[in-house]
């Protein structure tokens, strides 16, 4: 069986074998944290882990500090970025602060567990920033480095490359409408578009060799896919079978799981694609693009072999400055307030002891999208006929 609980304290065992020291080795062993274990993080973050370890003189406190001081800064960065993105797509900017600034996530998990997705969430939503203000060459290198620091931040690299692809220019008539110069075709549209994901890639490639560590990291990206926990709906819905397969004397949870998240998976694939190809043929709403960002990491997080309560973190600012449906902006809310107590103080999280009623939701929740799918498409088969009769 895969390990069922995930290391709790990662971030301190990272900093503990830079600052060294046989006694320290095996306080994590007795944690629980392997130190053969693979590192995932981007080599940006790594260099900026080694860097606190070495200025700390070998004390834990005085590294962990320094992270956090990091991850404080951080979290400044998007209380710039994110009224500054609410106020070019014509949203109110003190409500999208307060949604995806100022929440318990933030604190909790970002600044006082001083997360290297603090750096990546900063990076990734300032990148949009910069390029709703037509700073496009820094929106790339800001999408670089935000993928440098974790690999996740690559989902929005295409959303903010047909940010920095369309020349917006003028004051915007109505929120989320600027007003633009000649339209560009579609086929323009494109080229542009993976010219700048081009460079931002390229950036990303710069900033990895600049650090001299490397792409190893890549190869441990199978990581989380070890914790078992049906926080993770693809996880869940493999559980669930594998317990129907105990019923009848077979154990099949192994397999159940593993099947079903290379389904979810192919699912993110597609979704993804589609999702892109919708706001690359609407790129001259700015606000509708940034909501399709938000929208594929969502798709990410939802369909990705393991789930953390942070992970909401990666789509809330983006929607919060961006999403103007009032009950959308109470479910995100919400969400936000369930995630930020879904994890004791000292790492643990309920999930591990909450399958009984997890997997049953993970059902429910599964049913509930199709449901909701198949009415989108519905919907969407009406307007397309109504148009047509007209």
């Amino acid at each position: 069986m895969p390990c069922r609980a995930s290391c709790s304290t990662e971030a301190s065992t990272r900093t503990t074998t830079a600052c060294g020291g046989s006694r320290r080795r095996g306080s994590a062993r007795c944690r629980g944290c392997g130190w053969t274990r693979r590192c995932r993080t981007g080599r940006l973050f790594m260099v900026l882990a080694r860097f606190a370890a070495a200025v700390s003189g070998g004390s834990l406190l005085v590294a962990l500090g320094l992270l956090r001081l990091g991850a404080t800064a951080s979290v400044l960065v998007l209380a710039w970025a994110v009224p500054v993105i609410a106020r070019r797509l014509g949203t109110d900017p003190v409500r999208a602060v307060w949604l995806g600034f100022l929440t318990p996530l933030v604190g909790m998990h970002l600044v006082a567990g001083a997360h290297n997705d603090a750096l990546m969430i900063a990076a990734m939503v300032a990148a949009v920033a910069l390029a709703l203000q037509g700073r496009h060459g820094w929106a790339c290198l800001a999408i670089a480095a935000a993928m440098a620091v974790k690999a996740p931040a690559a989902v929005a690299m295409p959303f903010v490359a047909i940010l920095a692809a369309v020349d917006h220019r003028g004051s915007m008539t109505h929120p989320g409408m600027p007003t633009l110069g000649m339209p560009l075709g579609m086929r323009r549209l494109a080229l542009r578009t993976v010219v700048a994901g081009a460079a931002s890639c390229v950036a990303f490639v710069v900033i990895s060799l600049v650090t001299g560590l490397g792409f190893s990291w890549v190869n441990s990206l199978s990581e989380p896919g070890k914790s078992i926990q049906w926080t993770s709906l693809p996880t869940g819905i493999g559980m669930g079978i594998g317990f129907v397969g105990t019923l009848f004397g077979h154990n099949v949870e192994d397999g159940a799981v593993s099947v079903a998240r290379t389904v979810a998976l192919v699912a993110l694939g597609i979704a993804l694609v589609w999702i892109w190809v919708r706001a690359l043929r609407r790129a001259q709403d700015r606000r509708f693009v940034v909501v399709c960002a938000g929208q594929a990491l969502v798709a990410f997080i939802v369909l990705s072999p393991a789930f953390h309560a942070w992970y909401l973190l990666w789509a809330l600012p983006l929607f919060a400055a961006s999403v103007t449906d009032r009950r959308w902006q109470t479910v995100l809310a919400g969400l936000a307030t369930l995630m930020a107590v879904s994890i004791l103080p000292g790492g643990y999280s309920l999930g591990l002891v909450t399958s009984w009623v997890g997997v049953p939701l993970c059902f429910v929740a599964l049913g509930a999208g199709v449901v909701y799918g198949w009415r989108w498409i519905q919907a969407q088969r009406s307007r397309v006929s109504a148009r047509h009769t007209v």
